[in-house]
This record gives C-alpha cells, sequence and structure tokens, in this order.
C-alpha cells in the first residue's frame, strides 16, 4: 500500500535523480575534507541584510569561514520584516538565510554548512520540477537526460559555492526556480491562475535581487509577465506583478547599489577603458573629465590609498560621470568595444573562484583550492574562449528559438538567450578587468542551459522517431 502511495508521487526517474543529486552534492561538498569558498570582500554586502557579523578572528582570501556570529544593527534589523515581504529589495539571501537562523537559534550562531543544506534543498526542488516537464518515452534516452542534466547543472563547483555567501549560488538557485516557474506558467498561458502569476513573479524578484549585476533583467521579466496577461486576458493583474519586478529591478539598484555602483564606475574607467588605453588623456576629455586623473589609470578601486593620485573617493570624478557615459563612450569607440569584449570572451566558461576552498582547521596551506565532481566544468574550459567561437554559438541558440517560434515557451527561451546576450558586455563595461570570470556566471549557466534545451530536442527527436518505427 505505501509502495503504492509512492509511486503515485514519485516515478523512478524522481527516485533516480533525487537520490544521484544527494550523493554528488555529499561528494562535492561534505566528503572530508569539506569544501567552501574563502570570502575576498563579497559576503559584506549581504551579511548586514540577513543579521549576522565578522567573527573576530576573520581572514579573507586564505580560508573558508563556517561560523558567524548573530548580530543586526538596528537599521537592518527594523528592514527585516519589509524586506521579507518583498517590499523593499534586498539580497535573496534573506529568505534561505531566515530557515539557517531559526535551525540555529539555539547555538547562537551562523552555520554555513546549514547553509548549505538549505541551498541545496532549494536548487534541487526547482530542478525537479524542471525535469518533471521530459516528455521522452524512451528509457535509456529520458535516463541519459537526466545523467546529462546531473554532469551540467550539478557541477561540484556550483554546488561547493552554497557552502558560501556568493551570490553566484543563489543566483543559480533563482535561476532555476524562475525556469520551473516559467515553465507551469506558460505551459497553457491562456487559462494561467493566479497562483502561478504570483510565483513566477516571486521567481522573477529573487533573482533580481540574487546579485546587484541583476537588475537589468527586470525589463525581461517585466516584459515577459505583460506578454502573459495579454494572452490570458488578466491584464491588471499582470500589470501590477511587471510593477513589484521594475520595483525590485530598478528601486533594488539604487538601494543597494549606492556604495558599490561607485567602485564599479571606477573601475569601468580607470580599470577598463583606460587601462590598457595609448591615449587616456584624451579618453578622458571624451568622458568629460580631468585629463589629471589618467594618473591612476590601470588602478581598480580597490588598493592602498597611498597608491592613488586622485583616491576613487573623490567627488569630482563621480559628478562627471555615469554608467550612460561609459556606454556612449563604448558605442563610439566599436574597436575598443570588440577588444574589450575579446578580453572578456577570454574568461568564460569557467565559475571557479580560486580561493582557498577549505577551513583553516584542515592545515592545508593558504589559498589551497580544490573542487570535486567537475566533467563539465573541465569539458567547457577547452572550449574556444574568443568572440569567433561565442558569438555563433549565441546566434544558433538564437535561431533555434527561432525556429521553435510556435513552442509555447518560446518566449521563455528567446528571453533567455536574449538576457545572455545582454548578459556578456555587461561585467567589462560596468566593472572593467575586475572579477570578469565572476561576473560571467549567468552567462555560463545560460549558456548550459541553451546547451541542455538543444540536446534536449535531439532527444525528444529521436524519441518520437523510435516511437514511430517500433
Amino acid at each position: 500500500m505505501k509502495t503504492q502511495k509512492f509511486s503515485r508521487y514519485f516515478s523512478v526517474y524522481d527516485v533516480i535523480f533525487l537520490t544521484s543529486a544527494a550523493v554528488i552534492f555529499i561528494f562535492a561538498v561534505f566528503f572530508p575534507p569539506v569544501h567552501s569558498v574563502a570570502d575576498q570582500g563579497d559576503f559584506e554586502r549581504v551579511m548586514r541584510p540577513i543579521g549576522i557579523n565578522f567573527p573576530a578572528d576573520y581572514s579573507f582570501f586564505e580560508y573558508a569561514v563556517r561560523f558567524f556570529p548573530m548580530h543586526f544593527t538596528k537599521q537592518d534589523l527594523l528592514l527585516y520584516v519589509p524586506r521579507l515581504l518583498f517590499l523593499v529589495p534586498s539580497t535573496s539571501f534573506v529568505f534561505p538565510s531566515l530557515i539557517v537562523r531559526i535551525i540555529c537559534a539555539p547555538t547562537g550562531v551562523f552555520d554555513m554548512r546549514v547553509l548549505a543544506v538549505i541551498m541545496f534543498l532549494w536548487y534541487t526542488s526547482a530542478c525537479f520540477f524542471i525535469l518533471r516537464r521530459i516528455k521522452i518515452k524512451n528509457h535509456i534516452l529520458h535516463i541519459a537526460f537526466i545523467g546529462f542534466f546531473l554532469i551540467v547543472f550539478f557541477s561540484g563547483v556550483n554546488l561547493t559555492l552554497f557552502n558560501s555567501l556568493y551570490g553566484q549560488s543563489v543566483m543559480l538557485a533563482s535561476f532555476a526556480s524562475l525556469a520551473a516557474a516559467s515553465l507551469y506558467l506558460f505551459e497553457n498561458i491562456s487559462t494561467a491562475s493566479n497562483c502561478k502569476i504570483f510565483i513566477f513573479t516571486i521567481a522573477s524578484c529573487l533573482m533580481i535581487d540574487s546579485k546587484l549585476q541583476c537588475f537589468i533583467f527586470a525589463p525581461f521579466f517585466a516584459a515577459l509577465i505583460i506578454y502573459a496577461g495579454f494572452k490570458s486576458n488578466q491584464c491588471a493583474v499582470y500589470l501590477l506583478c511587471a510593477f513589484v519586478i521594475i520595483w525590485h529591478g530598478i528601486g533594488g539598484y539604487f538601494i543597494n547599489g549606492i556604495n558599490t555602483g561607485k567602485a564599479t564606475i571606477y573601475n569601468s574607467v580607470f580599470y577598463g577603458i583606460l587601462k590598457d588605453s595609448d591615449t587616456p588623456e584624451r579618453d578622458l576629455e571624451e568622458l568629460g573629465i580631468n585629463p589629471e586623473f589618467s594618473a591612476d589609470s590601470g588602478k581598480h578601486a580597490f588598493l592602498e590609498p597611498s597608491e592613488y593620485t586622485y583616491p576613487p573617493t573623490d567627488e569630482n570624478f563621480y559628478s562627471q560621470i555615469s554608467n550612460i557615459t561609459i556606454i556612449k563612450f563604448y558605442i563610439s569607440h566599436p574597436i575598443r568595444l570588440i577588444k574589450a569584449m575579446e578580453n572578456t570572451a577570454k574568461h568564460a566558461f569557467s565559475n571557479k573562484i580560486n580561493l582557498g576552498t577549505f577551513e583553516e582547521k584542515y592545515e592545508l596551506d593558504p589559498y589551497t583550492s580544490s573542487y570535486r565532481f567537475t566533467l563539465w566544468e573541465d569539458i567547457r574550459s577547452h572550449l574556444p574562449r574568443t568572440l569567433l567561437f561565442i558569438v555563433p554559438v549565441w546566434l544558433v541558440f538564437i535561431v533555434f528559438a527561432v525556429f521553435k517560434r510556435k513552442n509555447v515557451y518560446f518566449p521563455v527561451i528567446i528571453t533567455m538567450f536574449l538576457i545572455g546576450a545582454v548578459q556578456f558586455p555587461m561585467p567589462y563595461i560596468g566593472n572593467g578587468a575586475a572579477d570578469i570570470s565572476k561576473q560571467l556566471f549567468m552567462f555560463n549557466i545560460i549558456f548550459d542551459s541553451g546547451t541542455a534545451i538543444i540536446l534536449y530536442s535531439m532527444l525528444k527527436w529521436l524519441d518520437n522517431f523510435f516511437q514511430k518505427r517500433y
């Protein structure tokens, strides 16, 4: 009787996927010595909103840290509930971290390993619902796709990030949630319920709030939901949801990106436009900035104050520059833009963060870095990292989506590929040569998704062929 009830809710494919995912996760992260990733200064952006602080003996770069004291500032405590209710845009970490805080309340310290488990459960649940949409009848082909899915989307590099506070981890879980929500919303768009609409909106906000750079995705998600509104004749509800999405995009950028925005603008000029320029003074004149600032060409925003002629805190610089000015500069200098994109391409297809991946207690050398279950990461690392490869591949993705324009999921697929195309130039234009690999995380995930979609279509064609033949 229990077996019948179990089989009613879980198929053999479900069991294969869930069991395999759990085994991979335990092996990649928790099999001794436990894997995590050291902080290079990124954690602080999410620590205050979720109410944790640095330990007294905290160190950057060299070793991963497991325990953090739980402490709210008065301002962040006041904003905590509005953030949980999506009224105030904030890091998506506030949601999984709330569960961790509850579990860790008896100990009084925030345990990163508990967060890793919560993140894994969130991500795996979203992937579970995605895989349930598979319509391949041939058992071998079906299991083959599940195997490919596990190798690609459960790479040990991605899973190791769950045991950290890097935005990439919550970005990955949010992306999977948004993909699942999109599949359910668009499968019967003309009769979509308000519940599906709200789930898509929540998933969109989680994606936008996962990392500051994702604010640019808000117009795409808003356009998707407005399109769905026209298709289902529920425009009022959909317009309200589109407004919420835009608020989390634009509002979140201005609320949370004030300090970070200055650093990225500085990097995009001095560590981007001027870094390899033969005429830095002329470039600054075109940007409307005092040419004397060229003395700091090639410097990023995180050096010691004594190393600058004009420190990054100089408000005279920020009063004369904006992201729009930088974009205009690259548009008017297409050769410089192509060179910048070639530089970006060299950092594509790798999600590894090459800092210490172990806690200090394991007594390994500082900066010791290691990842497990990296087959897909290794395969991707051998792909050509040039525009001559990336541009044609993306054109193939776009053409494939257009070829599938009669598919109910066409709006979702084409939007995903367009987001990838927009996301690729963002790191260098918006932050110069600083942390390009990290900033290309979503581009890499969308590349993986495009590869998986095309493979699924091929397996689906084979499945139909076998069904008709035999």
